[in-house]
């Protein structure tokens, strides 16, 4: 079960993590090294993806380079050893009410692309740590020991 947060009036509130500080998110082409077959429609657009999920967002911000599996609330990451939990994680906040409505298509139950759009200015900004992943994850592949990570 994931939380989602509902804004003024009713309206609800959108993420996107990374590990760039940035203004605004501008739209990009997503890519895959996988077979884009084998993904869901509407992976690979010209967009801006958000998702409802704030542990998500996170999830996607604290990540390291490479492929991640999230099943229920455990992560495996695929270069474990990369993971660093003292790097900063952004989580931009958009309100989806501020977003025209044609704009925004449903990829899958954890994200939005936002499409005909070329940047976004988010409402509010959270400064995070990756460590805050194990708030909402169970690292598969990671333990903590002595205030660092270590790889299982």
């Amino acid at each position: 079960m994931f939380l989602i947060k509902v804004g003024y009036y009713g309206s609800m509130i959108l993420y996107h993590g990374s590990r760039k500080k940035l203004d605004s998110l501008k739209a990009y082409q997503a890519t895959t090294v996988d077979d884009p077959k084998s993904l869901p429609e509407g992976e690979l657009l010209h967009a801006i993806y958000l998702t409802p999920n704030f542990e998500f967002a996170l999830a996607m911000g604290a990540r390291p380079y490479g492929h991640i599996r999230i099943d229920n609330n455990e992560i495996t990451f695929e270069n474990p050893e990369l993971f660093d939990p003292n790097s900063d994680v952004y989580i931009y906040e958009f309100d989806d009410s501020e977003i025209e409505a044609q704009n925004l298509r449903r990829v899958d139950a954890k994200q939005y692309a936002v499409v005909g759009v070329e940047q976004l200015t988010p409402t509010n900004i959270q400064h995070l740590k990756s460590r805050e992943l194990i708030k909402y994850y169970k690292l598969m592949n990671w333990q903590e020991q002595s205030g660092e990570m270590k790889r299982r």
